[in-house]
């Protein structure tokens, strides 16, 4: 939504160092495409609180290109509104 959004746009314009990696769901690939060159952006095709997910995220999490060995994982709640908004 808007905060996290908000959030990425600031630490891009603030931090060029930290090293960020984005695991994104393949539609907001695009969103997330001009935050700096220190954002990467890994594609997750598990669906949202699924089994998969469980399996699939700690995979990427351990193949993400420059890991740090301490990483810290923020992962934000989206829901969809009744109109198709992220309810932003």
């Amino acid at each position: 939504g808007t905060y996290l959004r908000s959030l990425l746009a600031g630490l891009g314009r603030h931090d060029g160092e930290t090293e960020y990696v984005l695991f994104l769901r393949n539609e907001d690939m695009e969103a997330c495409a001009g935050l700096g060159s220190n954002f990467r952006r890994v594609a997750c095709a598990a669906p949202l609180y699924s089994a998969a997910e469980q399996t699939t995220l700690p995979r990427l999490v351990a193949r993400a290109p420059g890991r740090d060995p301490s990483p810290a994982l923020f992962r934000p709640f989206f829901r969809k509104n009744a109109h198709g908004g992220d309810g932003s």
